[in-house]
């Protein structure tokens, strides 16, 4: 084997041995391990102070990442869904108003005349309306809770 492949396999094994020792850090940091105590750890396993440390800290602002990025998707999800809830309360609303004016509209129109009349009755609109209104008003305190 030349020194030349010799390095490089060393080098693939340096590298398992760092994503091991990082993957330990992780779940440390995981348990609540405080990132002194695995710094500590690690210097007595030959670690420098410097080098343990500098590991220690750069997984742990990773997490710390991590979480304000789910944080922040969190409440992405949680604006749209409160942002589309908003509109079906905005058109069930109109198709409920909607539904019910044209009714009562047709109704008023058909009793003032003296023969009487026919009117209409928009149940569809009311219906349906009053349905996607609920769901959003439904849908929208539902989301709000989770903030």
């Amino acid at each position: 084997m030349s020194d030349q492949e010799s390095d490089q396999l060393q080098s693939q094994k340096d590298a398992m041995e760092l994503q091991q020792w990082g993957t330990w850090i992780e779940s440390e940091l995981a348990r609540g391990q405080a990132p002194e105590q695995i710094t500590a750890s690690m210097v007595q396993q030959g670690w420098s102070l410097e080098e343990a440390n500098s590991s220690v800290t750069a997984i742990n602002q990773k997490i710390q990442n991590s979480a304000r990025n789910a944080a922040f998707l969190r409440d992405a999800v949680r604006r749209a869904a409160q942002a589309k809830h908003g509109r079906n309360i905005f058109l069930g609303g109109l198709w409920f108003a909607g539904g019910l004016i044209v009714t009562v509209g047709s109704y008023l129109s058909a009793t003032s005349s003296r023969e009487g009349g026919r009117y209409l009755v928009a149940w569809g609109a009311v219906i349906f309306g009053g349905l996607q209104l609920l769901g959003g008003l439904v849908g929208y305190f539902r989301t709000g809770k989770n903030s």
